[in-house]
């Protein structure tokens, strides 16, 4: 026991001289917040005798979750690298003796979160206690898009394909063969082996979208977030599938109450401005100029979005380049829209605690911890 304290010592020691991210995290974070949502969704499984395993801290499984979002790790990995990994061990309050939960056990946790939505509350409280610690948020915000790239489908016949798109167009209804509740009801009287058609259905993202952009195809979700300008932090965002238009998201995505929203030529429209106005009466609205056929852009333009709009707007893009270059990426593991949203709200709330940690670095925000 000595000799293992010792080691822990001597390898924690090194890793702080080198500069760990995720104790730094740890140190100014008070956790008790998150926690105690973790505690509401998860099954009180204490038992009144002796013998049996004893149930997983909440902080560890909370954390391990973390650790996958900044890092863009499966739940396998999650569980293998908390084993190898010393900053990760420690950053879920380990010893590097002690087993790491296994991988169902974090999959069993966001999928509590899926369910009961209390992704969207961690979301929130993280905002919500850094108001507490005197960090302001302004009233200007930052719009923008990107693609979360799900595992591509490629087996739906055409006919099948035109289906889906019909329903998302009219509502119409789906065929047989790609209404999963239906399958899931005719099949469920057989055996295990036999359930063909809801194998291949649970398999099948029938909620992603393709979506092309310039010469890059993505298929899957986009996020659509509104990033508070002097703290780069997103204070809001929505999810949707990757063909819904930027535009269309404006009005639900902008938090009530501001004053200033910058975004790009994706957000240019008369019904775009509309509603946008309906929901903040005062907003000034800036929004990038865009070309037209046979009406390209003037010089007042070029200097209008050179200066104005992209001057401020450019911040947004940091946050997204943090995401992709810092964090894994932007592409998830999970089929469906209701887990999308769990992971990609996961994501944004660990990317804001990163950036909480930055902020605090350059004096612009104290810590949570006391």
């Amino acid at each position: 026991m000595q000799l293992s304290f010792l080691l822990d010592e001597k390898i924690y020691g090194r890793l702080d001289k080198m500069g760990d991210p995720l104790a730094k995290l740890d140190d100014i974070m008070n956790w008790s917040p998150f926690i105690a949502i973790i505690d509401e969704i998860r099954p009180d499984k204490t038992q009144a005798g002796n013998g049996g395993r004893p149930p997983i801290k909440s902080s560890i499984l909370m954390k391990g979750l973390l650790i996958g979002e900044i890092y863009n790790l499966s739940d396998a990995q999650i569980e293998y690298q908390i084993t190898d990994r010393a900053s990760f061990t420690r950053f879920c309050g380990l010893g590097l003796g002690d087993a790491a939960p296994d991988a169902n056990s974090f999959w069993l946790l966001r999928e509590k979160l899926k369910d009961t939505g209390k992704y969207d509350d961690m979301f929130q409280t993280l905002l919500d206690e850094l108001s507490k610690v005197g960090l302001e948020y302004s009233k200007c915000a930052l719009v923008d898009a990107t693609f979360e790239d799900a595992p591509r489908r490629r087996n739906l016949r055409k006919d099948q394909y035109e289906a889906l798109k019909e329903h998302d167009k009219t509502g119409a209804e789906l065929p047989l063969e790609l209404d999963k509740e239906q399958i899931y009801a005719l099949e469920s009287g057989l055996p295990e082996s036999d359930r063909t058609m809801t194998h291949k259905l649970r398999q099948t993202d029938l909620d992603a979208r393709w979506a092309k952009k310039g010469e890059e195809t993505h298929y899957g979700y986009k996020d659509h977030v509104a990033v508070d300008a002097p703290t780069k932090l997103i204070i809001a965002h929505e999810v949707t599938a990757a063909n819904v238009n930027d535009g269309q998201e404006l009005s639900e995505v902008v938090p009530e109450g501001t004053e200033s929203v910058y975004d790009d030529a994706g957000y240019v429209g008369e019904e775009i401005d509309r509603k946008l106005k309906e929901k903040c009466p005062d907003v000034e609205h800036f929004t990038c100029a865009r070309a037209q056929r046979n009406k390209p852009l003037t010089k007042e333009q070029k200097e209008y979005n050179r200066q104005i709009v992209a001057h401020v707007r450019a911040r947004v893009e940091h946050v997204f380049g943090r995401m992709t270059y810092c964090m894994g990426g932007l592409f998830i593991r999970v089929i469906g829209i209701a887990r999308a949203k769990c992971q990609i709200t996961l994501r944004d709330f660990a990317y804001n605690l990163m950036r909480y940690s930055t902020l605090v670095k350059l004096g612009k925000a104290t810590k949570m911890a006391v």
